[in-house]
């Protein structure tokens, strides 16, 4: 969040509200996560405040709802933010917007594609190929930005 001097009683909000909602991200707590990040970006919303700079905001609330299975409501918002943002923040909820996509199954081969012919092995040889939901529920570092601050 850069902008002007305009948005300095709205930003020192935002971010005491945001830096709560990442610990409690950190500590599991997804539903408090959920409400503080939800009224940090709400606030800044109501300030008017350029939405180009939400990219914080929006990666920490959707962290919190595909945390909790939200999957449907954090697509929504990430499919919203892509409009508007750009940069490494678009760059941020497009890889968050993929993951979820996969954990929603969006990529996965239809089950009659899935299942193997007669005398062959489902993948082409891939037997011990794991599906999303056998997976393990995040990736690598997908909490790490929280845990530096």
């Amino acid at each position: 969040m850069h902008s002007g001097n305009r948005f300095v009683p709205a930003r020192k909000g935002v971010e005491a509200l945001l830096t709560k909602a990442k610990a409690c991200l950190v500590r599991a707590e997804y539903s408090q996560a959920e409400i503080l990040a939800e009224q940090a970006l709400n606030d800044w919303r109501a300030a008017a405040a350029p939405r180009e700079e939400e990219g914080d905001l929006i990666a920490t609330l959707g962290k919190a709802l595909v945390a909790q299975r939200k999957y449907p409501r954090a697509y929504d918002l990430y499919m919203e933010a892509l409009n508007y943002l750009n940069g490494a923040s678009y760059d941020e909820i497009y890889a968050s917007f993929l993951y979820l996509n996969e954990r929603m199954g969006t990529f996965k081969e239809p089950e009659s594609a899935a299942q193997p012919q007669s005398g062959q092995t489902a993948g082409g040889g891939d037997a011990g190929k794991m599906d999303s939901e056998q997976a393990p529920g995040y990736p690598a570092g997908y909490y790490d930005d929280f845990e530096k601050k």
